[in-house]
C-alpha cells in the first residue's frame, strides 16, 4: 500500500521561489496559519507558504505508527520532495516547534522559527495588556 502524503495548503506568487513551511500546533491545522501566509506573502513575494497538516491532524490521515516527531519530519521531507519546493525555512508552532526544530538538523534551512507562549507564570486572564498596566 502506498504510504500516505501530508495534507497541504499553499500560498504563493508567480514569483515566489524560495518556501517556508509553516507547522500547526497539536490542536490545530495548517489552515490556522492562512492569514500569516497570505500577508507574508504579500509583503515577500519572493516567498512562498506551505501551510502542512502534520500527521493525524486535519486532513492528514491515514499515517501507521510510529508517530514520533521523527516521523513527523519523514513525512515533512517526502511532501517537500513530492511538491519539488525545497524547505528554505520553517516555522512551527508549539508542538509544529518540536517538528521544525528537528527539520532543521535534518536539512539545515536559512531559518528555522518556533513560535510559543511565554513559559512565564501567569493568573487566569492575565492577558499581556492587563500584565502592562500593572507595571509601575
Amino acid at each position: 500500500m502506498p504510504r500516505p502524503q501530508l495534507h497541504q495548503y499553499t500560498v504563493a506568487e508567480a514569483s515566489s521561489r524560495r518556501w517556508l513551511y509553516v507547522l500547526h500546533g497539536i490542536y490545530g491545522t495548517g489552515r490556522n496559519w492562512a492569514s500569516f501566509a497570505r500577508r507574508l506573502v504579500a509583503g515577500r513575494p519572493e516567498w512562498g507558504a506551505v501551510l502542512v497538516d502534520l500527521r493525524l491532524h486535519g486532513h492528514s490521515k491515514g499515517f501507521e505508527p510510529p508517530h514520533t516527531l521523527a516521523a513527523c519530519v519523514h513525512d515533512l521531507l517526502g511532501l517537500s520532495a513530492a511538491l519539488e519546493r525545497p524547505v528554505d525555512a520553517v516555522l512551527g508552532h508549539s508542538f509544529g516547534g518540536k517538528v521544525a526544530l528537528m527539520m532543521a538538523v535534518a536539512v539545515t534551512p536559512s531559518q528555522a522559527w518556533v513560535i510559543d507562549a511565554s513559559p512565564g507564570r501567569r493568573s487566569p486572564g492575565g492577558g499581556a495588556a492587563e500584565r502592562r498596566r500593572a507595571r509601575p
